[in-house]
């Protein structure tokens, strides 16, 4: 198989559960030749970024997801799915589907089918396994509830969702995966094989029995019993996928297909900045020379000066601003520095190299003269060191 991976893992970032650390996937799958991962953390996309940057700095195909809960009614939990975002514009809708969750004042943390139906282009349904759709809690469901729910998600995921099967000697696990291939045939549902990954070694089952025990509060002798983990839980090769899934090759070919659908490229960095509400009616650019060349003028009332150093200087200062495209920045952070001094909230005179900044020093921002102390702009802001000040 040209694309084998795991397409639901949690890593390190997913807080109930899941140790593998970013650092350590990407070697582990440079040692074993695998050319493509997926990241699925719980209600999160923490990783996101970084995970991406190591991929692509390895050659290796990234794959973006999340495991989130689905609710009916926004009250009730229902279970979980996976979502896989196939391109740029699904991972956007996945960032609005996960800051729903989040902001909502339901009392459970899910997307409701409506949620989903709004939000599902570009992404790829997967049923979540043991915590999912078809997994234990359809055990305690009726075949025909569990149907409903299954083609309410095929007609808002269409030729996008699959059935997922984990085989990880957990209890009840034959039950309701016979169960979830049954409804796949009836149901014409693709299958999809997957290992629930929470670490890359059966040897950090314990490492992440700990992370559980902190995450419920428990002590790790209550866990000794339980049924939620198993330490077959590990990054399985493809080798071992095969033989585990032998009996349906098409839930291992399915994996193929789905990393070939999942196409997902992060557009070239750029930092995005808030604009500052201008609340007169100049254009901004003279709003922000105006504010500044008025803070210099109040300077000049106290203080005997040569003002046409501080004059070119601030010109000099407000033109590689300007340029640079961070006048509303300085506008913003001038209006909370303000504020804070006029509500007895304690503000520093300034830090690094911002102290070399005039129009820091005019707007209130910052209480050092940066001229009287030979301080440099450059060392602050320079046109041919583009970073953010």
């Amino acid at each position: 198989m040209n694309n084998f991976t795991q397409l639901h893992l949690h890593s390190s970032y997913s807080l109930n559960s899941g140790t593998v650390k970013i650092d350590d996937l990407i070697v582990f799958a440079k040692k074993n030749k695998i050319r493509s991962l997926a990241v699925t953390d719980y209600i999160n996309i923490f990783s996101a970024v970084k995970f991406y940057q190591k991929c692509i700095q390895s050659s290796i195909k990234p794959i973006i997801g999340c495991e989130i809960p689905v609710l009916v009614n926004d009250s009730h939990k229902l279970d979980n799915i996976i979502l896989l975002c196939q391109n740029i514009d699904g991972y956007h809708n996945l960032n609005k589907i996960l800051s729903h969750i989040h902001t909502s004042r339901s009392s459970h943390l899910g997307a409701s089918l409506a949620i989903l139906e709004k939000y599902n282009s570009h992404l790829i349904c997967l049923s979540g396994g043991r915590n999912g759709i078809c997994g234990l809690s359809s055990l305690n469901k009726s075949t025909t509830e569990t149907k409903v729910i299954l083609n309410e998600l095929s007609s808002v995921f269409i030729n996008r969702f699959y059935m997922e099967i984990d085989r990880t000697e957990r209890q009840n696990e034959n039950s309701y995966n016979n169960n979830s291939l049954s409804l796949a045939s009836e149901l014409n549902i693709p299958v999809v094989a997957t290992n629930d990954v929470l670490f890359l070694s059966d040897a950090d089952y314990d490492a992440n029995e700990v992370k559980v025990a902190i995450n419920q509060k428990t002590k790790l002798d209550e866990r000794a019993n339980q049924s939620d983990y198993s330490p077959n839980q590990y990054f399985k090769t493809e080798k071992e996928m095969i033989s585990l899934f032998s009996d349906i090759p098409s839930s291992i070919e399915n994996i193929d297909e789905i990393v070939k659908r999942c196409n997902f490229k992060f557009p070239d960095f750029k930092y995005h900045l808030p604009k500052f509400p201008n609340p007169s009616e100049k254009d901004d650019v003279t709003y922000f020379k105006d504010c500044c060349e008025d803070g210099l003028k109040k300077y000049f009332v106290n203080n005997s000066i040569d003002q046409k150093i501080y004059k070119d200087r601030l010109n000099l200062e407000i033109n590689v601003i300007q340029s640079m495209g961070f006048a509303s920045y300085f506008l913003i952070v001038q209006e909370f520095i303000l504020w804070a001094k006029n509500n007895d909230v304690p503000v520093g005179p300034g830090r690094g190299s911002g102290a070399g900044s005039l129009v820091a020093f005019v707007l209130g921002i910052t209480n050092i003269d940066p001229i009287k102390y030979n301080l440099l702009f450059e060392r602050f802001l320079n046109p041919e060191r583009i970073s953010m000040p």
